[in-house]
């Protein structure tokens, strides 16, 4: 019999608000890695183009910290939503709460409270800024910007096998298909 973690997608967005009717996002880029093949998929979504079909595995178990975000530039490219997801910040949260912690919740917060290897606050805030400003993005740019969240998506992959042995799987699966309903919101 297999695991239901026998395949998982570990995955991240990167997006803006342009002044879109009800605050969509608008999706710059999506990177995710496949668990445990290691197959990396780095997809470009602000040019004009119409996107192609969702490349990433629909069966598998999708990973990310703050998945709402993803589901919401799921909605907005048109994607179908993944059956089973685990957030790392609602595990993360459940895991901790009730503790005194010496970080905060954010997903360089939970890498550092696990030892996880981190990129520096300053080039993710860097980072934030030059996605939020909506482009338009030189070559450059763009290659900087997959990279960039390519890293979320290593460092979130590092995060879930450190955080593995203490998740309920099961209830983390139930919070999981909560983050689908805030993308809706």
């Amino acid at each position: 019999m297999t695991s239901p973690l026998d395949r998982v997608v570990v995955i991240d967005t990167e997006f803006h608000n342009e002044q879109r009717p009800g605050n969509r996002p608008v999706p710059v880029c999506v990177c995710a890695v496949e668990l445990p093949s290691g197959r990396r998929h780095r997809i470009w979504c602000a040019d004009d183009a119409p996107m192609p079909p969702n490349p990433l595995p629909p069966d598998a178990v999708y990973v990310a910290f703050g998945a709402s975000a993803e589901w919401s530039c799921y909605r907005a490219l048109g994607w179908q939503m993944p059956g089973r997801v685990i957030d790392l910040y609602a595990e993360f949260r459940c895991l901790t709460n009730g503790s005194v912690l010496n970080v905060g919740t954010s997903l360089l917060d939970a890498a550092a409270h696990y030892g996880c290897p981190a990129m520096p606050a300053s080039h993710k805030e860097r980072m934030r800024t030059l996605v939020l400003t909506g482009g338009p993005f030189s070559a450059e740019e763009r290659e900087v910007i997959l990279d960039y969240c390519m890293e979320d998506v290593e460092m979130t992959a590092v995060l879930y096998r450190r955080m593995l042995p203490e998740i309920n799987v099961p209830a983390a699966l139930e919070r999981g298909r909560y983050s689908k309903a805030v993308a809706r919101i």
